[in-house]
């Protein structure tokens, strides 16, 4: 019998992810650096989903959608975890035994076209385990069924949600749930991208059932539609797309979560833009001879007053945001203040162009290398957090570190897959005023991987839990222990 190792991980959401105790491990890296997977749908998931409803999690792994998933619907509920792999599964159960998920049922067949036996890869991160059809070291012998066999064995009904995410095999699960498909309604989550590679398949397949696309902006609060024409331009790092019916969209658009068509661009009212950002903690520093009105970045500013307005319509909250990029685009390319990248970089991260506000950072930190980013003009920060933090000194200063933060956070997904390429402005970060447990963790990962340490180093802002740091245990042991995981918070799992 297989002795498995286990580290629990408290989330975002308050639910507990057992994970392998190895920082060799995906799921183990990303819970410790970002305390959430790093994916922007999960936190429209846990919004939209209510008590009572019933959901699918297609390829399950540790639990994170599961668990977030089984929280949201509550006892009332149902869940339908599938998960194929014997060693992640155990894991899986765990980590729904932690978090007293009995409204969470698991399925430990893979999902495919057919039914009958297959053979699932087996890779040293299960998130990129795959379905086969040919022996191998690393694989395993696994039950396969079709969504619409899952769906007579269960009694699955009355769907409100699928999570589809199976590594290259969703076209085949697709097919395989034509029945499914054809009478339920749910709201459908899939992967985009198998690796680099586009799964154009799937697009179609959705199509052709009827289905609509769509991809999340807000960064993570309204879905807008994709059009055909747009499946080739979809930016490099939208990993997951949704897919309904007419029917559900339409509901979804009456709670304000779901635009069925692009709305028309708009433009906010005068001075609406500057009073927001003199609302804010940070609006204090800025000069008080304000701008002219006519300028694109105060008309740019006036629309993205309009954008935060939660409580106007979606369509129109969503049209200023467009019009604030296009505003914006066109000032960039004459006149591209510290102030308008800033605030383009901000307007581009909530429209989903996170490519685009990648470029726009660099250019950012390159001029604060040469120098400063100081300006007087009102601007937006980059990283939203920083819209809560009031200048420490220069405004310089706070603005370098925002733009630091938003660059860090938005250049790869994790750390795990770029490497320590983010050392030296988490560096000037631990250094400046503008410190914090959120990138810390990132510095200390970053540090072991750059085997610049061998062990987890003891800071002052990782040993305290607070409000966006809810492991600092694991932080406190690991220092004390001198080691990377502390074998005090490790426990066995049952295989």
């Amino acid at each position: 019998m297989r002795k498995l190792q286990g580290l629990p991980i408290q989330i975002a959401d308050g639910n507990l992810i057992t994970v392998p105790a190895s920082l060799m491990c995906l799921s183990t890296y990303v819970l410790l650096e970002q305390e959430d997977w790093f994916e922007k749908e999960l936190p429209f998931v846990r919004s939209f989903l209510k008590p009572g409803m019933r959901a699918l999690d297609i390829g399950a792994n540790y639990g994170v959608y599961s668990v977030g998933i089984g929280k949201a619907v509550g006892p009332t509920g149902r869940v339908w975890a599938f998960e194929p792999s014997s060693g992640t599964l155990c894991f899986l159960r765990d980590t729904l035994a932690a978090n007293a998920m009995a409204q969470v049922v698991v399925d430990d067949c893979a999902l495919s076209d057919r039914a009958g036996r297959g053979r699932l890869s087996v890779l040293a991160n299960s998130e990129l385990n795959s379905l086969g059809h040919g022996a191998g070291e690393s694989s395993e012998d696994v039950r396969v069924d079709t969504l619409d066999g899952a769906m007579a064995r269960h009694g699955i009904q009355s769907i409100d949600f699928v999570k589809l995410d199976a590594e290259g095999e969703e076209a085949r699960i697709v097919a395989g749930g034509r029945e499914f498909f054809r009478i339920e309604d749910p709201l459908v989550m899939f992967e985009l991208k198998h690796g680099h590679i586009v799964n154009t398949e799937l697009l179609g397949c959705f199509r052709a059932a009827g289905y609509g696309l769509f991809r999340l902006v807000g960064p993570s609060s309204l879905l807008v539609p994709v059009a055909e024409t747009e499946d080739a331009a979809l930016d490099a790092f939208e990993l997951n797309l949704f897919a309904c019916k007419e029917s559900r969209a339409a509901a979804l658009e009456r709670q304000g979560l779901l635009l069925t068509a692009r709305p028309p661009l708009v433009g906010g009212e005068p001075g609406a833009g500057l009073a927001c950002v003199e609302r804010q903690p940070f609006g204090a520093a800025r000069r008080r001879d304000g701008i002219d009105s006519a300028s694109a970045l105060a008309q740019a500013l006036d629309a993205y007053a309009l954008w935060r307005q939660n409580g106007l319509a979606a369509a129109r909250r969503y049209g200023a945001l467009l019009w604030a990029l296009e505003r914006l685009e066109v000032e960039a390319t004459i006149a591209p203040s510290v102030a308008v990248l800033s605030l383009l970089a901000r307007v581009a991260l909530d429209a989903g162009r996170r490519s685009r506000a990648v470029q726009i950072l660099g250019v950012m930190l390159n001029e604060a290398a040469q120098g400063s980013l100081e300006t007087a003009d009102p601007t937006w920060p980059a990283a939203p957090q920083y819209d809560s933090i009031a200048v420490a000194s220069d405004r310089g200063k706070w603005l370098v570190a925002a733009t630091a933060e938003a660059m860090i956070g938005s250049s790869s997904f994790s750390a795990f897959f770029s490497g320590a390429s983010m050392l030296t402005p988490l560096d000037w970060l631990h250094a400046s005023p503008y410190a914090s447990a959120r990138m810390e963790r990132r510095r200390q990962l970053q540090q072991l991987q750059a085997n610049r340490t061998k062990s987890i180093q003891s800071i002052a802002c990782l040993s305290n839990a607070r409000p966006g740091h809810c492991n600092a245990e694991f932080w406190r042991r690991a220092a004390a222990e001198d080691t990377t995981i502390p074998a005090s918070l490790v426990r066995p799992i049952r295989a």
